[in-house]
C-alpha cells in the first residue's frame, strides 16, 4: 500500500548551515511542503503526486533521484522519477534555484511526468539536469523527455534544462505547456519535442542539442516569441511553426512554417560564443529578452549548479 508522505520538516538554525537528506521510496506519495532544511530528498523510484493534491518544493532545495545506466530510455521500475497527478509548484529565485539532479555522478534518472488532467504546475528558477525517458509509461513519445507533460498544463519559466539523454521538454497530446525566459543546452535529443501540441515559448534560448531544437510531430504547432535558436541539428523541424523576432541559424524545415521579423544568421560560431558566457554578446541578450543573457550563465556556473558547455 502506498504511503502519504507530507513532508514539512521545521527549520533548525545551527551556526552552520547543515541539511539532513530525506530519502523516498519508491511507491509513495508525496504532498505538503518540501523545505529547504531537509535538503537533498532522495527518490528512490516512482514517486506519486495524487491527484486533487499539492506538492510545495521550497527555494535552494535539492531532489535527487536514483540513476538507471542501462541507457538512453530509463526503466520504469530501476529509476527515480516523480509523476504528477496532482500539482507541483516549485518556485526558486534567482540566488536559490531549486535542482533536479542524479544521485551520484554518473547515469541518468527518469522525469518530472505531468500526468493527465494535473493542472497549475510550475517550475520557477529551476535547473533540470541529467534526466532521460521512460517511453513506456504512455508510448508514442509522449513521456520521452526530462520534463513531460501529458494532457496536463504546466509553465516553466527562469530555468535551465540540460544533459538530457533525450528529449528536454515534451509537450504532449493535449498538453498546454508555456516556457518563459529559459536555457535549454546541451540535451541529447531534441531541446523540445512537441507531439499534437502547441507550447508558447518565449524569450528562450535553446542551443548545442544533439538533434534539432524544436523537434514537431503530427499536429504539432509550436509558436516561438523572441528565442534563440544556435547550434543545434535542425534549429526547428516541424510542419507547422511560428518563429516571430527571432534569430536562428538554420532554415527551419516544415511545409507550414512561418517566419515574422526573423534573422536568419550564418555562419553561427560568433553566436555560439554565447555558450561560453562572452560579455560582448550582452546586445544580443538584451535583445532576446532578459534571463538568457551571459551573466545568466555565468551566475549558474559560479554556483556550480550548470555543469555544462561552459568551455
Amino acid at each position: 500500500m502506498t504511503r502519504l508522505i507530507t513532508t514539512c520538516i521545521s527549520l533548525f538554525l545551527w551556526t552552520a548551515s547543515v541539511f539532513a537528506q530525506t530519502p523516498i521510496a519508491a511507491g509513495s506519495q508525496v504532498a505538503g511542503q518540501w523545505k529547504r532544511s531537509g535538503s537533498p530528498y532522495q527518490i528512490q523510484g516512482e514517486v506519486t503526486i495524487p491527484e486533487g493534491m499539492s506538492l510545495h518544493i521550497e527555494k535552494g532545495v535539492e531532489v535527487q533521484f536514483k540513476t538507471w545506466d542501462g541507457g538512453t530510455h530509463v526503466s520504469e521500475t530501476e529509476a527515480g522519477w516523480l509523476r504528477i497527478q496532482g500539482r507541483l509548484l516549485a518556485d526558486g529565485t534567482e540566488n536559490d534555484r531549486i535542482v533536479f539532479t542524479r544521485i551520484g555522478s554518473e547515469g541518468s534518472w527518469g522525469l518530472l511526468f505531468f500526468d493527465s488532467l494535473s493542472t497549475g504546475n510550475i517550475l520557477d528558477h529551476c535547473v533540470v539536469q541529467y534526466a532521460g525517458s521512460i517511453d513506456e509509461i504512455r508510448g508514442d513519445y509522449q513521456t520521452y523527455g526530462g520534463v513531460s507533460a501529458y494532457k496536463s498544463n504546466i509553465l516553466i519559466k527562469n530555468t535551465v534544462l540540460t544533459g538530457t539523454t533525450a528529449y528536454a521538454v515534451v509537450c504532449g497530446r493535449g498538453s498546454n505547456v508555456a516556457i518563459e525566459n529559459c536555457l535549454i543546452a546541451g540535451n541529447f535529443g531534441a531541446g523540445i519535442g512537441c507531439f499534437d501540441a502547441g507550447p508558447q515559448i518565449e524569450k528562450t534560448t535553446i542551443t548545442d542539442n544533439v538533434q534539432a531544437g524544436v523537434y514537431g510531430y503530427r499536429d504539432a504547432e509550436p509558436h516561438l516569441k523572441r528565442c534563440v535558436l544556435v547550434g543545434n541539428a535542425p534549429a526547428l523541424h516541424s510542419d507547422a511553426a511560428i518563429l516571430d523576432k527571432c534569430i536562428t541559424d538554420m532554415r527551419p524545415m516544415g511545409r507550414s512554417v512561418r517566419m515574422e521579423d526573423t534573422d536568419l544568421v550564418q555562419p553561427a560560431p560568433a553566436h555560439l560564443q554565447w555558450v561560453m558566457g562572452v560579455e560582448t554578446l550582452a546586445p544580443l541578450s538584451e535583445w532576446a529578452g532578459r534571463g538568457i543573457g551571459c551573466s545568466f550563465l555565468k551566475d549558474m556556473a559560479s554556483r556550480g549548479k550548470l555543469a555544462v558547455f561552459l568551455r
